[in-house]
């Protein structure tokens, strides 16, 4: 996206996430960059940013948020500045994996059998149905953080992370290769198998 010429991207950017790496800094320093922030209303920073952009005289047509952590608060600011945006329930199929994947195999995609955890002793029923290896993964997880891979009882056990109900889920292990499907379909799409 900072290559191309035929737009130019406005990096949004929220208050209490700004740890990003010196690399990618210096890559964007010289964009356009609006930074929310997070401890004014919503309301108050959507006025900031109709403000700040007819000042630099900057029209908008388009939103898009490359990240998935923050998607839900960058699809309500897009939606509060009028800018078209993934619906909530979109919202919710890209970062609960449990809704995605439900999603996923309505529209007749394979996905691995899964099962959203509480517990260890919910892990362990899902390892005596299915065996072992299983994957440990966060609901609304990204870039891998606190995903496991259990091979074994001791695994579940020595699990480094305090469960949380609905925060968790577990899938059975796949060897073969995972393909990612980086965009939704929208739902008045014909499709077929």
């Amino acid at each position: 996206m900072m290559e191309r010429k035929d737009i130019i991207p406005i990096f949004l950017r929220f208050s209490k996430h700004l740890n990003f790496s010196q690399n990618y800094l210096e890559k964007t320093k010289n964009h356009l960059i609006f930074t929310v922030n997070m401890d004014r209303s919503l309301e108050e920073e959507a006025m900031r940013f109709k403000k700040w952009i007819q000042e630099n005289g900057i029209s908008v047509n388009h939103f898009c948020n490359d990240s998935e952590f923050l998607q839900e608060k960058a699809r309500t600011f897009a939606r509060a500045v009028g800018l078209p945006a993934l619906s909530e329930k979109q919202v919710l199929w890209v970062r609960d994996k449990i809704q995605m994947k439900q999603q996923l195999r309505k529209i007749g995609l394979p996905v691995m059998n899964f099962s959203p955890i509480n517990s260890k002793k919910d892990i362990l029923c899902f390892a005596q149905g299915y065996g072992f290896p299983i994957m440990f993964k966060p609901r609304k997880g990204f870039s891998s953080i606190n995903t496991y891979k259990l091979s074994s009882i001791k695994d579940v056990w020595e699990l480094p992370v305090e469960l949380k109900p609905d925060k968790f889920m577990v899938e059975v292990f796949n060897p073969n290769n995972e393909w990612a499907i980086d965009g939704l379909v929208p739902s008045n799409a014909h499709i077929t198998k």
